[in-house]
């Protein structure tokens, strides 16, 4: 449900705040829609959105700037024999422009930020089944674990800072 401080008539703005991630990120304008989605700027969309292949995932829709560190991060976990321990089937997506679950905040979902995987056993305030090898490669290639966090998304992976592929 959107709270009563959020005008839907209005173009509103999406910012990040501080850190690199923000600077490379961006900020973008959008249009609330039905259903707790969000219509960010198609120009935003059109300069920083992109589609590509990755190993394990396949074709995954994520913001430019993430892609290296999420193509490392899964390379890495092909090398070391963990490919398995992801399900293709079971990726619950990177772009999905829309807000966090009951909130007028735009989830980092919508930025391309961040994206979910082996999503059935991994739900919200669980301890969830990912592999913690898996985990831990993820954060060495940038990324923060939802469930590191009090409320946990053990499905969820977001980026958290810069780390140069390579």
């Amino acid at each position: 449900m959107l709270g009563p401080d959020l005008d839907i008539s209005v173009q509103q703005t999406a910012v990040l705040t501080g850190g690199s991630v923000a600077a490379a990120v961006g900020t973008f304008n959008y249009q609330v829609l039905s259903g707790g989605r969000i219509a960010p700027d198609p120009a935003w969309v059109e300069a920083n959105i992109r589609t590509q292949q990755v190993p394990i995932l396949g074709t995954v829709t994520c913001h430019k700037v993430m892609l290296p560190q999420l193509e490392a991060a899964l390379r890495e976990i092909v090398e070391r024999g963990l490919a398995d321990k992801i399900h293709p089937g079971e990726y619950g997506g990177c772009y999905y422009p829309r807000f966090i679950a009951n909130t007028t905040q735009p989830s980092l979902h919508s930025f391309g930020i961040a994206l979910d995987l082996n999503v059935p056993g991994n739900g919200r305030g669980t301890v969830g089944e990912i592999d913690r090898s898996v985990v831990q490669i993820f954060k060495k290639w940038g990324f923060a674990w939802g469930g590191d966090w009090g409320w946990t998304d053990p499905m969820h992976f977001e980026m958290s800072q810069l780390v140069e592929a390579r």
